[in-house]
Order: structure tokens, then sequence, then C-alpha cells
């Protein structure tokens, strides 16, 4: 039979299980903030580079949304020319950034804007 452990052991281990748990919240948290601003940094200094293939963008939402009946995309007018190849109306928008584009579907809206697509990276990413 084992020996019954002291309380201010039990104490001693209890308080650092408690300072490990809020130890890993922590990091948990920091990682999702530093991955979220490397990856604005990076992802700004690329479009600076090069801009972003709105098609190639338009093309992987619609294969990834396919359940979705696409009725508009709504995109910066300087990208439309690139967006005829879909066969699906697309209006300029101002509030939008070359590379951006909004999908206007039945049901609302799907925002494929730099910072969602951001973020849902982020989030597939995050532990």
């Amino acid at each position: 039979m084992p020996e019954p452990v002291h309380p201010d052991v039990e104490d001693a281990l209890g308080a650092a299980r408690r300072f490990r748990a809020a130890l890993a919240d922590a990091l948990d948290v920091a990682v999702v903030h530093l991955l979220r601003e490397i990856s604005t940094n990076v992802l700004g200094r690329e479009l600076k580079t090069a801009r972003a293939d709105v098609a190639a963008v338009v093309a992987a939402a619609l294969a990834r949304f396919e359940d979705e009946r696409v009725l508009v995309i709504r995109a910066h007018r300087e990208d439309l020319d690139a967006l005829a190849v879909f066969e699906i109306e697309c209006v300029a928008d101002s509030r939008l950034r070359r590379g951006e584009v909004l999908f206007e579907v039945k049901s609302g809206t799907i925002d494929q804007r730099f910072a969602a697509r951001l973020e849902a990276a982020i989030a597939a990413c995050a532990p």
C-alpha cells in the first residue's frame, strides 16, 4: 500500500498542474497571435511583389463551395476581365481591393477577401 502524500506536496503538485495548464493556454493564444502577425506580413510582402491571381482565387473558392450556387461575383473593377471565363455575372465593387472577391449566393454572401482567407488559413493551422 503506497504511503500517503504529505498535504504540502499535494498542494505543490496541484499548483504545478494549474501553472502548466495556464501556460499551455497562454502558449495557444500566443501561437495564434504570432501566426496571424507573421502571415499578414508575409502576405503583404508577397502581394507587393505580385498581384493575386483573382481567377485562381475564384476557381478554388468555387470548387470549395461547390454546393452553393453563386449568383454574382463581386470584384475590384480592374479584376473583372480576368473573371469573364466563369460565366457568372461579375459586378464591380469599389469596397474590394484587387484580388478580393465576394460571392453572392441564395443564402447570403461568401467572403473571399484577403482578411477572411487569411483567418481561414490561420484557423486551419492553429492548435
